[in-house]
């Protein structure tokens, strides 16, 4: 079941939302603040968060909790992951936000073998053509570590959310920056203004072989397709939309480049101002990287 939250008032005629989404125990660094004074505020924009969590990641606090407080109700706390909304105290005012629990490699298979095209693409697997196991439907296929299916189940949900959100308010936003919770900003996000809506800008450093999706500018018309994958995943029109050959072989970034391609979106680049930086926990960093 999930735990939906509306936040705080949101910025009332911001133009700009910035979307955040994924599994709050990942390394955030300085409880989000980078990503409020870095990206939030100089966008003037609102925040919207998606998150998830495992059942087990507010044990620990709700067992300390009733050792010091007593309190009866921490059960019920520990099994919600309510506990994890601290890790964002430095994100400030949100506009929305939501925690519903991560879905396992079971409950991610009974989804994607109902699609039209599974079969096509359980038939057309092999791991030897992919890159260390990585592609689309990984962990279903592929690396049983990886999180591709959740990753873009949380695209969706963070979509939904939007939807929600401007439905509330009365108005669409205009533009749209999708961006990671393990974000650390070394300067101020770019202008909107400086780059033109017209196209769907992401940090530069891929040139024609893929599509960096660790952060996106977009137009409102263009949240469809970028948030969209899972859906399309699960669709009858996925074989139409990219070639079956790059839907098992291929990583997200190059699937990105390829569906872009196919819908006429075209894609800038901007200067990349935030990195993803290592942690002390390697099973919750990005690649296992240490510091």
């Amino acid at each position: 079941m999930g735990i939906g939250l509306q936040g705080t008032p949101s910025r009332g005629n911001s133009g700009v939302a910035v979307l955040l989404c994924g599994w709050l125990k990942v390394p955030i660094p300085e409880g989000g603040e980078t990503i409020r004074r870095h990206l939030i505020e100089p966008l003037n924009a609102d925040a919207i968060i998606a998150a998830t969590y495992k059942p087990k990641d507010c044990e620990q606090a709700a067992h300390q909790r009733k050792k010091v407080q007593g309190r009866a109700g921490d059960s019920v706390v520990a099994a919600s992951g309510e506990c994890l909304w601290v890790r964002l105290r430095g994100i400030g005012a949100v506009a929305r936000r939501r925690l519903d629990p991560m879905l396992t490699t079971e409950q991610l298979r009974a989804f994607v073998v109902r699609a039209p095209a599974w079969s096509a693409v359980e038939a057309a697997f092999q791991l030897n053509r992919t890159h260390r196991g990585l592609n689309m439907f990984a962990p279903v296929l592929g690396r049983p570590q990886l999180s591709v299916l959740r990753e873009l189940h949380d695209y969706h949900r963070v979509h939904l959310l939007l939807n929600a959100h401007e439905a509330s308010r009365g108005a669409r936003y205009d533009r749209l920056v999708f961006s990671r919770l393990e974000f650390a900003w070394l300067a101020a996000h770019p202008p909107l203004q400086l780059l033109p809506r017209a196209l769907l800008w992401v940090p530069q450093g891929y040139g024609r072989v893929a599509v960096n999706d660790k952060h996106a500018v977009m137009a409102r018309e263009h949240a469809a397709a970028y948030l969209g994958r899972w859906q399309l995943l699960l669709s009858e029109s996925l074989l139409a939309t990219v070639p079956l050959h790059l839907v098992v072989t291929a990583g997200p970034e190059v699937f990105l480049l390829a569906l872009l391609q196919k819908l006429q979106i075209p894609v800038g680049e901007m200067p990349a101002l935030a990195f993803l930086p290592c942690c002390s926990a390697a099973d919750k960093c990005w690649q296992h990287f240490l510091c």
